[in-house]
């Protein structure tokens, strides 16, 4: 079998204060010391063998933030907020770049993100508002997924020398509204994400956990937009909610497909949620959901050679 994992030992500290009537501030700190497990395998796939596995990763990442919310005037409220992120890949480790050996818990490589978010929601009326917001975010743990594997290659690996961490970008509007007396309650949303360092293997990788991870990936960019379409009722006997989104997410390497977008593993076109309660007494109720999304895009292998050199 295929295993990648993380583990993490965490704690962190967070503060609540009220300035005055519709002010709030909100801000604290986090510490996460990650151990990760990129890799261990044991299987046969046709003529390919795993045996190998590879040394855990260590890292620790921490932050502090602040966030404040507060009120202009009867229709408008601001939140804003701002995050300071840190990350730090430890030994044990061999440098990929000029083979370095580090010992245990000797930086190898530190990475410093600022994170701001911006959000206004303006009141049209009592039942309905408009709302905007654009947030900038870093991940410093990576999921890098293979679609033209048979096996579950799912990887964990941190951003390391070779590895930068990945930067989203998201813009987003929506429009929310109560209906029949608060009955009801409906909303759209629409976003955008610009997506950077984006990490994927490189093209006609073959699952082969003797390699090196490291030396197997490449890097892009990619983006993702759509819009989403929620109703749901919230009185009643008959309460649920109805939600569907339509989105397509692509990415963008300079390696693979020629350098065009092509959608991405979790790219899904379509997705459809129906959920339904109805409290048929006090004591029982009857509950029900649907759940439709479409399937990702694949363009399967025809054949596959290799050249010896």
């Amino acid at each position: 079998g295929l295993f990648s994992g993380v583990r993490d030992w965490n704690g962190k500290v967070d503060f609540d204060w009220f300035p005055g009537a519709g002010h709030k501030v909100k801000f604290g700190a986090n510490y996460t010391y990650h151990k990760l497990t990129p890799n261990v395998a044991s299987a046969t796939n046709g003529e390919q063998t795993f045996t190998n596995d590879f040394e855990p990763r260590y890292a620790h990442e921490s932050a502090v933030y602040l966030l404040d919310d507060f009120s202009l005037g009867r229709r408008l409220s601001l939140n804003t907020g701002l995050r300071l992120s840190a990350f730090t890949q430890v030994g044990p480790y061999v440098s990929k770049i000029d083979s370095a050996v580090y010992a245990d818990g000797e930086p190898v490589k530190t990475y410093l993100g600022v994170e701001p978010r911006l959000s206004l929601t303006w009141n049209l009326a009592p039942s309905s508002s408009v709302k905007a917001g654009v947030t900038l975010a870093n991940q410093y743990l990576h999921l890098v997924s293979n679609s033209t594997s048979t096996l579950p290659a799912d990887v964990w690996v941190p951003s390391s020398e070779l590895v930068r961490p990945q930067i989203g970008l998201q813009y987003a509007v929506g429009y929310f509204r109560n209906f029949a007396n608060n009955v009801f309650e409906g909303s759209l949303e629409v976003y955008y994400k610009d997506l950077r360092n984006q990490i994927d293997y490189r093209e006609n990788y073959v699952d082969d956990v003797a390699n090196d991870l490291e030396t197997e990936f490449v890097f892009g960019r990619g983006r993702a937009y759509g819009a989403e379409l929620f109703l749901q009722k919230r009185k009643g006997r008959l309460t649920g909610w109805v939600g569907y989104t339509l989105s397509r997410t692509e990415r963008i390497f300079p390696e693979i497909n020629n350098g065009e977008a092509f959608p991405a593993v979790y790219d899904r076109r379509h997705d459809l949620s129906v959920v339904a309660n109805y409290q048929l007494s006090p004591k029982w109720e009857l509950s029900g959901a649907f759940v439709f999304g479409s399937g990702n895009a694949y363009t399967p292998v025809q054949s596959l050679y290799f050249i010896d050199r």
